[in-house]
């Protein structure tokens, strides 16, 4: 459940803007340039890079940029922050937005793992190594469990990623009385370390729904969110617990790679493909009218409803987009003038999301919950009590009401 720590305050999404190169077979001439302190412009490229950027280009400011030569490494230290936070009981959340073909699974790394160099790792191998490294070092203060789901959203059904063969893939999202968001019918495995991590990475994109089309070879057809649960019992003695800290903490880190909008002119997709093409871009509508809502101050003073009901992939990422989470959102694009619109639209979706406020808080174990609640009814009693020492007479006259 989660609870306020410390304090909980706000905290806007992070948002970082990432280019890829040009491909081979693309227009050499590019439509946008991104700096690293976050700026990205765009405009129509006359023919030369030089005049590329004019002051009447529309301009937009994220928390970081990422250009054409950026590294795997430098990706995952913008991000790290987020990751480390789970360890203190913070839930967190890393989506992956663009058009079909900006290189959102390449960044993420949900492609097989096993035909990338350790160098072009992306995101959630070089997390999941983060995670198992940090569980080493803080051994001796604390015992880890680990729990990892993996589905894909696809043609508006949620499919277990994990599922075994010859098994039902159909999940169904329901919310418990906290809020929380439980995937009935998906399959939660437990993981010891990093191989474990892997291993279920590998065996969820195995599963996962990839088709061709003009724009990509190995097009992801479907939004994929793999859900890691990290609990931790803090050791009697230790200095975490000496601090006050609570026993038991858990958090959730939820690694989205999102499929790309797409336009059927240019993908050229056909019979179930071009179904999936619609549903994809239906969810990323659906997620785009509740950041509109989220990013907008006096709908929120005013408590405007947000949609999140509007489609299953916003079920999913409710904690993520305005709920309790730190969440990082990476905006992929391309550089090449061909694909001016779509790398427009993309900056503009991303830059609304740097507007969602977030209130991260520390998710505490059920024992932790259920003694402070016990706590609290003790210092009722007391309080009771002390009253009534001081009022003799009205205790007796609750004594009384009560036998009546």
């Amino acid at each position: 459940m989660a609870t306020e720590h410390g304090g909980a305050a706000a905290c806007n999404v992070n948002v970082a803007v990432r280019a890829r190169p040009l491909l081979d077979w693309e227009e050499q001439s590019r439509c946008v340039e991104v700096l690293c302190d976050g700026t990205a412009q765009v405009g129509r490229n006359p023919g030369d890079d030089k005049h590329l950027i004019a002051s009447s280009c529309p301009r937009f400011v994220f928390d970081r940029g990422f250009g054409t030569e950026s590294s795997q490494q430098e990706l995952f230290e913008w991000v790290q922050p987020a990751i480390d936070g789970c360890f203190e009981g913070y839930n967190a959340a890393i989506l992956a937005y663009g058009q079909t073909g900006s290189g959102k699974t390449y960044s993420m790394g949900t492609a097989a793992i096993g035909l990338v160099v350790p160098e072009e790792m992306g995101l959630v191998p070089r997390a999941f190594q983060h995670i198992a490294a940090g569980i080493q070092k803080r051994g001796d203060e604390a015992e880890f469990e680990m729990r990892a789901s993996f589905v894909e959203v696809h043609d508006d059904n949620v499919n277990d990623l994990l599922a075994d063969p010859g098994t039902s893939t159909d999940v169904i999202i329901r919310e418990d009385a906290r809020g929380e968001v439980i995937l009935v019918g998906a399959t939660e495995a437990e993981a010891k370390n990093c191989d474990d991590l892997l291993r279920l990475l590998e065996r969820g994109t195995l599963s996962r729904t990839t088709a061709a089309t003009r724009m990509n070879a190995t097009s992801s057809r479907s939004h994929a969110v793999l859900t890691l649960v990290i609990e931790q019992r803090r050791r009697p003695g230790s200095a975490s617990r000496q601090r006050g800290q609570p026993e038991r903490v858990r958090a959730k880190l939820q690694l989205v790679d999102l499929a790309g909008s797409e336009r059927n002119k240019r993908t050229g997709t056909t019979g179930k493909h071009f179904k999936e093409s619609v549903n994809i871009n239906q969810g990323l509508l659906a997620l785009a009218n509740c950041i509109n809502v989220l990013s907008d101050e006096s709908a929120q003073r005013v408590g405007m409803h947000v949609p999140y009901r509007d489609h299953k992939l916003t079920r999913l990422l409710r904690n993520s987009l305005g709920g309790n989470a730190r969440t990082y959102m990476l905006a992929c694009c391309s550089v090449s003038a061909s694909n001016f619109q779509e790398t427009l639209n993309t900056l503009r979706y991303a830059a609304r999301a740097r507007n969602i406020k977030n209130t991260p808080v520390v998710n505490r174990g059920d024992d932790d919950d259920q003694l402070a609640k016990m706590e609290r009814e003790m210092a009722t009693l007391k309080r009771e009590l002390s009253e009534a020492a001081e009022d003799p007479s009205g205790l007796m006259a609750q004594i009384q009401s009560l036998r009546e």
